[in-house]
C-alpha cells in the first residue's frame, strides 16, 4: 500500500469517526428536547391551604416545589397560585380541592379537580404541548389561553377568558365542543352533552383574577420573599375582585339550574322563604341567589328543601 493509499484509507476512516460521534451527539440533543422539563412552585397563598402528600398533610410555603400527585385542599377565603418555569399559572380559588395529577414536562400538564375552581393562564403551547384540567365528568383541554374550570357536584363549567378550549365529556357519548373567547361550555352529570352559553357576570369577574396575577420570569431563581414581595397586592386585589362578585347581580333561576342542577328552598324561622342555591353551609350559610351572594346564619335557618 502506497503513501496515497494509505492517507486516504485514514482519511475515510476518521471521517466515519467523525459522523457517528455527530449523530450520537445529535441523537443526545433530540432527546433532550423531546424530555424537557418544568418545574411548579407555590407562589402564594393565602388563608387555609393544606397539602397531603404521600398519605401525609402539612401546611403549604411559599417557593415548595409541587410534585406529581399533590392534593390541595383551599379553604373558605382561602387562596393558592402555582406557578411553572414556563409561565404556567395555576389559581385554586376557596373551597376548592384539586391534585396536581401529571407534571410529564410541557408534553404532559394536567390538574385534577375534585370541587371548586381552577383558573388556568398559560401563553401559546407549541407543538406536542398540552395542558388539562379535568373534573369527575369532563376534561378542558388548551394550547394557550385564559380560562375558568368550575366543578360543583352537578356540573362541569367551563368559562374562557382568552383562547379556544375543548370541553369533553368523560362517560357517555364522550360529546365535545369547541368553546371560544367570552362563551361557558357546561356539562350536567345526568346528560351526555356539552352545552355553550355566554360568560356571565360572575365568571367573567373570576377571569380578571389572573389579569391581576403576577407572571413570574425565572421562578427557580427567586426567593420564598422575593415571591411575597411580588405578590404584595395579590389578596387585596382578590377581596375587592371577592366583594364584586357578592354584590353582582346573580344567575336567573334557569341559568342557575343550569349550571348547578338544582334550586334550593330556604325557609327561615321569621317565616322567610328564600330561593336560590346554597354554595356552603355550616354557622353561616352561602347562598346564592337572583340578586347576588347572600349570606344566612345557620340558626335562623328552619329547614331547607329542593324546588
Amino acid at each position: 500500500m502506497n503513501t496515497e493509499e494509505r492517507d486516504m484509507k485514514y482519511s475515510k476512516f476518521f471521517r466515519a469517526i467523525f459522523l457517528i460521534i455527530l449523530s450520537a451527539s445529535l441523537a443526545g440533543v433530540i432527546s433532550c428536547a423531546k424530555e424537557v422539563k418544568t418545574e411548579m412552585y407555590v407562589a402564594f397563598f393565602s388563608g387555609e391551604v393544606t397539602l397531603q402528600r404521600g398519605g401525609e398533610s402539612s401546611q403549604v410555603r411559599v417557593k415548595d416545589l409541587v410534585q406529581e400527585g399533590d392534593l390541595f385542599t383551599v379553604g373558605e377565603k382561602s387562596c393558592l397560585i402555582l406557578h411553572s418555569t414556563d409561565g404556567l399559572v395555576v389559581r385554586f380559588e376557596e373551597e376548592t380541592e384539586a391534585a396536581v395529577s401529571s407534571l410529564k414536562g410541557v408534553a404532559e400538564r394536567e390538574v385534577t379537580l375534585k370541587k371548586g375552581k381552577v383558573l388556568s393562564s398559560l401563553g401559546k403551547l407549541k407543538k406536542g404541548e398540552d395542558y388539562s384540567v379535568k373534573t369527575p365528568t369532563a376534561v378542558a383541554s388548551v394550547r394557550g389561553t385564559q380560562f375558568l374550570t368550575e366543578y360543583n357536584g352537578k356540573a362541569s363549567v367551563v368559562a374562557v377568558g382568552k383562547g379556544v378550549v375543548s370541553v369533553k365529556r368523560t362517560a357517555g357519548t364522550g360529546d365535545e365542543k369547541l368553546v371560544e373567547k367570552g362563551n361557558t361550555g357546561f356539562a350536567m352529570n345526568d346528560t351526555d352533552t356539552v352545552e355553550i352559553r355566554g360568560v356571565n357576570k360572575v365568571e367573567t369577574l373570576e377571569l380578571s383574577k389572573l389579569e391581576k396575577t403576577p407572571v413570574v420570569e425565572s421562578i427557580d431563581k427567586k426567593t420564598a420573599n422575593e415571591l411575597k414581595e411580588t405578590f404584595r397586592d395579590t389578596e387585596e386585589n382578590d377581596k375587592e375582585i371577592n366583594r364584586k362578585i357578592d354584590e353582582a347581580e346573580g344567575l336567573t333561576f334557569t341559568e342557575m339550574k343550569a349550571k348547578y342542577g338544582r334550586i334550593d328552598v330556604i325557609t327561615l324561622y321569621s317565616g322567610k322563604v328564600i330561593q336560590g342555591v346554597i354554595l356552603s353551609r355550616g354557622a353561616t350559610y352561602k347562598v346564592l341567589t337572583t340578586h347576588g351572594t347572600i349570606y344566612i346564619k345557620a340558626k335562623d335557618v328552619r329547614r331547607t328543601g329542593i324546588k
